[in-house]
């Protein structure tokens, strides 16, 4: 049998040549999925763990509400200005208190309503008053005659923890009910120092009113406008990468928004790794989104060195065994050119 000269390289190295490239596929997908499911672990455990928190400080927060809301209920003048409707006095006696209970305790709302559920006062917004509460809590608190708590969409779009107490005289009859709330944004904060992360409340505009969202932002001091998201707004975010980073994930259709679910993204030179999860409030509806970002830079940093080392290495002793079996097969080939 004649043998062509080349013919030996061409069959034995081609093969090797695909059989090492293959190799080096195979080792960046297997990195690549123990990096996916490495950093999935993380998240997950992660998750749990804000969950976790969220749920003992919404009850921590409670509880202060409740002490508080006592401690107000108490106070017979309140009372009496209270039967008399003297709003400029309730407000005269109970600014103070706000202010107070505002810096000290976070709370960002504070309600006296009557017994029918109609606002007699605002006391962070005394200008807005005489329209009829029917958020859960409050229904709640009506239909069981029992202090109700929850997390609620107000009407200027802030998402609030909120409790309603029953108010009661000496006699037993019903007053109204007195409402502290605090905003979402004290615990995003709180969650922010603890996990080390960024955290952003989405809230569907088919809940909102733009004229009543833009005059809580602004009330709030806020500077998130209406129209950043299609169909979205940022009830509060603790990071500067928004809106933009934020507005082009969220734009992109996800086939289940009723489940966590999480997407990569890069911004100031770091990466990050968002997870949205659905944001539902005391009446069980799906009011949104909660974005909770984590900075995943180091596990990047630390995964691309371990594929640039390990391919280095890799494509140097596939090099040395390319070039030695290229001379090995080149003597062979003279050899059987000399022999022909």
């Amino acid at each position: 049998m004649t043998i062509k000269q080349g013919s030996i390289k061409k069959q034995i190295l081609l093969p090797l040549v695909i059989a090492m490239v293959t190799a080096l596929g195979a080792f960046f997908a297997t990195t690549y999925w123990s990096y996916e499911k490495e950093l999935s672990r993380d998240l997950a455990h992660n998750l749990k763990d804000v969950e976790e928190i969220v749920k003992e400080e919404m009850s921590r927060e409670v509880e202060h509400m409740d002490s508080l809301i006592e401690i107000i209920a108490r106070d017979e003048q309140l009372a009496s200005l209270f039967r008399k409707r003297d709003r400029n006095s309730l407000l005269e006696k109970l600014e103070p208190t706000f202010k107070h209970i505002s810096s000290e305790h976070h709370i960002t709302h504070f309600y006296l309503s009557d017994a029918k559920r109609q606002i007699i006062l605002r006391v962070h917004s005394p200008e807005r008053y005489g329209d009829i509460v029917d958020r859960v809590t409050t229904l709640k608190a009506e239909e069981t005659g029992k202090t109700s708590f929850g997390l609620e969409l107000g009407p200027l779009g802030t998402f609030t923890l909120r409790t309603v107490f029953p108010w009661h005289d000496a006699e037993g009859i019903l007053l109204g009910y007195i409402e502290l709330g605090e905003e979402f944004g004290h615990t995003a904060e709180e969650l922010r120092e603890m996990l080390n992360l960024e955290i952003c409340i989405l809230i569907d505009k088919k809940f909102l009113n733009r004229q009543d969202w833009e005059a809580g932002m602004q009330m709030l001091g806020r500077t998130d406008g209406w129209d950043i998201f299609t169909s979205s707004v940022v009830a509060y975010r603790t990071t500067k990468l928004l809106p933009k980073t934020i507005a082009e994930i969220y734009a992109r259709q996800i086939p289940d928004k009723t489940n966590p679910y999480n997407i990569g993204m890069r911004s100031n030179g770091k990466h990050y790794r968002a997870v949205f999860v659905p944001l539902i409030d005391a009446g069980s509806r799906q009011i949104g989104q909660m974005v909770f970002m984590y900075d995943v830079t180091p596990l990047v940093l630390n995964t691309r060195k371990s594929i640039f080392f390990l391919s280095s290495i890799y494509l140097l002793l596939g090099g040395i065994i390319f070039v030695s079996f290229y001379i090995l097969l080149g003597r062979i080939e003279e050899q059987l050119a000399s022999a022909r």
